[in-house]
């Protein structure tokens, strides 16, 4: 009987399969059980935009770029069912999902079915994959696109008549491209790699260039909007632009690199990185003896040119590993190649010799390899699969229920304002708002969301206060304590009450 399990182990559709199921309970669990993440309410306003003006218009009159494809994907929902949190984070879902197969089905081919099951399993019990498959943001589009390209591109390279792989290779990765700008940070070492496969034949077919040239044309239409938007529109918004700049040219690595550390050093990723770090002493070696060494070559160029350009071309802020979320499954397929061929060198000799026999061990070494991926990963996936994000929705329900047409709000969340209530009077914040204002005409500063004038004065606070309007004040305590000088919480503290708490967030009413 253990025979028979473990012999087809590696090959059986059953397998990969299971661990779908894997992966589906972990990202249906935070999906269904938190509620939503900061930043998704500005999915839902920038939806809601199209479905009024066809374009992501804010409230504020802000263009909302970022994510553009995402906002259009998730315009039925918000058409349909109105702002709500839950089905908007569907299209992020079925992305989240559809990639765990696609990354077996890549591995698979351009390896073996070992190989793409045990990077299948790596991305099912990814804690960051689980968190954005069930949120409603772009990333787990751009990662399912994004791979989907470079997988083409790869596919492409390999057949002598290539021109509609290159053509749909080139059309997706444009897609990926305005899911998530960092994916511009792929052409060059895409580019690297179709020379790599290309080189020997009659490499730049006129097929080639031209989607060569489509691509490098998307970038530059993907910069220059990104640089419209970050200057301001114009010069609105030129505070964006100082404070985050999206290129910042440095050739200290060290410096680059810091930041996107944590990405690769993770407790539940530090196996898949040293294992794809062991992956370049293999492929050298196995270079050197004449073996096939294009398709994890490929990859490689994958990861580190990306990471290379991440580190020495882009602005500071962006230097996140949020934005290198991207290269998750590259590093992944490097990962379990490389735990593949080790996996093959213990093989006995004698296995080779008897099919039955050489089935059986690689039914247990594979078996073995999944066992301990699976416990590597596990505990980053529990603790992503039970997060729960700041309570701002139910702080938010809690004032809708007791909204009064004379009452004024102020929140340093005014998106998620702009979701709840009819309007968000004041974006009450003294430190580090910078990024987050446009400046409205006749100079006043308004947050970018939903066109809140800016309140950052005590003394501002004070006038609010006393205008004998009953007043909310919607806050999250991490940015309670870092976001306002003393002098603005002791005034909170001396004129109004904490009504009520949830995940961390309070809601201040005004005494009386």
């Amino acid at each position: 009987m253990i025979r028979r399990f473990l012999s087809p182990l590696a090959t059986s559709r059953s397998t990969p399969f299971l661990v779908l199921l894997l992966g589906s309970y972990f990202r249906f669990s935070y999906l269904l059980h938190s509620g939503p993440f900061v930043d998704e309410f500005a999915t839902l306003l920038a939806a809601q935009g199209i479905s009024k003006r066809w374009v992501p218009i804010l409230p504020s009159g802000n263009f909302y770029g970022h994510g553009l494809l995402f906002s259009y994907l998730d315009l039925p929902f918000v058409y349909l069912f109105g702002l709500d949190p839950l089905m908007a984070r569907i299209p992020s879902l079925v992305a989240g999902l559809l990639i765990i197969p696609l990354v077996y089905l890549v591995g698979r081919r351009i390896f073996s079915p070992r190989v793409g099951l045990m990077a299948a399993l790596l991305l099912a019990l990814d804690g960051e994959a689980i968190l954005w498959a069930a949120r409603a943001r772009p990333y787990a589009w751009e990662q399912f696109l994004a791979l989907l390209a470079v997988f083409l591109f790869y596919d492409a390279g390999s057949k002598e008549d290539s021109s509609r792989h290159l053509w749909v290779a080139g059309i997706i990765f444009l897609a990926a491209l305005f899911s998530h700008a960092e994916v511009a940070l792929l052409l060059p070492a895409i580019l690297l790699g179709l020379f790599l496969l290309l080189y020997h034949r009659r490499a730049w077919r006129l097929e080639v260039p031209l989607v060569v040239s489509l691509c490098s044309l998307g970038v530059l239409i993907r910069f220059l909007l990104q640089e419209y938007i970050a200057s301001g529109m114009g010069g609105q918004f030129e505070t964006i632009y100082t404070a985050r700049p999206p290129l910042g040219p440095s050739l200290d690595l060290v410096v680059g690199l810091r930041p996107l550390a944590p990405f690769f050093l993770a407790p539940a990723r530090l196996l898949p990185t040293l294992l794809a770090l062991g992956g370049v002493f293999l492929l050298v070696v196995e270079g050197r003896g004449g073996k096939e060494v294009k398709a994890p070559l490929y990859l490689y160029l994958i990861l580190v040119v990306s990471l290379l350009e991440m580190a020495t071309l882009i602005g500071r802020f962006w230097q996140h590993p949020r934005y290198i979320f991207v290269l998750l499954p590259f590093l992944f397929l490097v990962s379990a190649w490389t735990l593949d061929r080790l996996l093959l060198m213990g093989r006995p000799a004698g296995a080779i010799k008897s099919t039955n026999s050489s089935g059986v061990v690689q039914g247990w070494l594979t078996l073995i390899a999944l066992v301990s991926l699976s416990l590597s990963s596990m505990p980053g996936a529990l603790e992503a699969s039970a997060q729960r994000e700041l309570g701002y929705e139910q702080a938010f329900n809690y004032v809708r229920e007791r909204w009064r047409e004379d009452d004024m709000v102020m929140t340093v969340a005014p998106a998620a304002c702009g979701v709840y209530l009819p309007r968000c009077d004041f974006f009450a914040i003294q430190k580090e708002y910078e990024p987050y204002v446009m400046r409205e005409r006749g100079g006043v500063w308004i947050d970018r969301w939903v066109g809140s004038p800016l309140l950052d004065s005590v003394e501002g606070l004070g006038e609010v206060l006393g205008r004998g309007s009953r007043v909310w004040f919607v806050v999250d305590e991490e940015r309670f304590r870092g976001r306002y000088e003393g002098d603005f919480k002791e005034l909170v503290e001396e004129e109004m009450m904490i009504v009520f708490q949830d995940e961390e967030v309070f809601v201040f009413q005004t005494r009386g």
